[in-house]
């Protein structure tokens, strides 16, 4: 066994494919309160942090929000509405955004469960329309890009960052990296850095892109290309920064359920090569966010260099741990292993222990793997089951494992 590493230490080496001390345990949070006090909430990442290091778990101290969806053009000018439909049983939100290039409109069904709240933001909306987010998946009667002439007008919403706020940027980095580096901690960009497909499918809508894709591809690889100009313009922001370990790349909307490999392959994998060659040349390890869909794209990804494929689920993603640690080998670690929303939501002591015995006596062997529930906890889930797994993985996680 080796000597104790410090929890930057012990997850570079599992993602380097050599084992740690132990195998690492990092749970990423959608947030929550703490478990003594329900009306405590975490108020900070360093509050969280702290908590967590405690309890022996690994920790990444996240950079400062940078979200290129938030750097709207200042000349863009919008406008908002509500109106009843006949036939409609619900109200019908509508927005324009008004470009140099033309005008986009959002059109969507205020259904049950929108109740003036930004489910993927987090923040009231009331009747307006936020511009990226999960609800305008399956709500939206009109998405924002749905020809060429949206597609130009989509890249005229957009700017860069100004001086402004790239000097804050780097303000906050500096602060997190000293505190990285004081508390020996993985320094990561968070989960929302790299938006690929998944604003595509914000933009221009799943069964609507999977159509384009062999109808109108040039509709889709030119709003790929739009995304991924901003995507690329996060990316360098990163590595001025400096003294990054990994950067998320999120592609839960990336999977085989709605891309093909061929699609895949053709309109996609070339946006993420390019990403993984730039990081690697800054020494940032790069991690796919892909928790459904994995084993037809797993060795795409192996192919095109990246690091880490977050989001193995045993449950709600059907993945078999064997089959993925045999077609990952030493190439790409492996992050998950438990399931949040049923196992831990819902699960028994003993389903929950189970599924983490079998999680680190099978992906652990050899390093390349971190375990974590998948694909984040909500405050709702239970405490009592969070802490049946950070038992058995205590019990369970030592080198040379059992």
């Amino acid at each position: 066994m080796r000597g104790r590493l410090s929890s930057r230490e012990r997850l570079l080496t599992a993602i380097d494919h050599e084992e740690p001390d132990h195998v690492p345990l990092y749970v990423k949070w959608w947030e929550r309160q703490f478990p003594e006090d329900e009306r405590n909430l975490w108020h900070s990442q360093y509050e969280r942090i702290e908590y967590n290091v405690k309890q022996g778990l690994d920790q990444g101290v996240e950079l400062p929000e940078l979200n290129w969806t938030n750097w709207l053009n200042p000349e863009v000018k919008t406008r908002a509405w509500k109106a009843r439909l006949p036939g409609e049983s619900y109200p019908i939100l509508h927005k324009e955004y008004v470009t140099s290039r033309g005008t986009l409109r959002q059109v969507v069904r205020q259904t049950k469960g929108w109740e003036g709240r930004s489910l993927y933001n987090y923040f009231d909306v009331g009747d307006d329309i936020p511009l990226v987010g999960n609800e305008l998946v399956n709500r939206s009667l009109r998405f924002l890009v749905e020809s060429m002439e949206d597609a130009e007008a989509l890249d005229a919403l957009f700017r860069s960052p100004t001086e402004e706020e790239r000097e804050a940027f780097f303000q906050g980095v500096e602060k997190t990296r000293k505190y990285a580096e004081e508390h020996e901690l993985l320094l990561e960009s968070g989960n929302f850095s790299i938006r690929g497909g998944d604003a595509l499918a914000w933009f221009c809508g799943i069964e609507k892109t999977v159509v384009n894709a062999y109808r109108n591809p040039e509709l889709v690889q030119r709003v790929l290309d739009i995304i991924h100009k901003h995507d690329m313009e996060v990316l360098r922001l990163v590595i001025e920064a400096g003294g990054v370990d990994v950067i998320f790349h999120e592609g839960w909307y990336e999977n085989s359920k709605f891309w093909s490999p061929p699609m895949f392959k053709r309109f996609v994998a070339p946006l993420i090569r390019e990403e993984v060659e730039v990081a690697h040349q800054h020494g940032i390890r790069y991690c796919h966010i892909l928790t459904t869909g994995i084993f037809p794209l797993l060795g795409i990804l192996e192919e095109l260099g990246v690091d880490i494929l977050f989001g193995i689920d045993p449950v709600q993603g059907d993945v078999n741990l064997e089959k993925a640690k045999e077609q990952a080998d030493d190439r790409v670690c492996l992050w998950g292993g438990v399931n949040g929303a049923v196992t831990l939501g819902l699960g028994a002591k003993d389903q929950v222990e189970k599924e983490t015995r079998e999680a680190i006596r099978i992906l652990g062997p050899g390093g390349g793997f971190i375990l974590a529930p998948i694909d984040q906890l909500w405050p709702y889930t239970p405490w009592g089951n969070i802490s049946h797994m950070i038992d058995a993985w205590r019990r369970e996680s030592g080198y040379p494992l059992r």
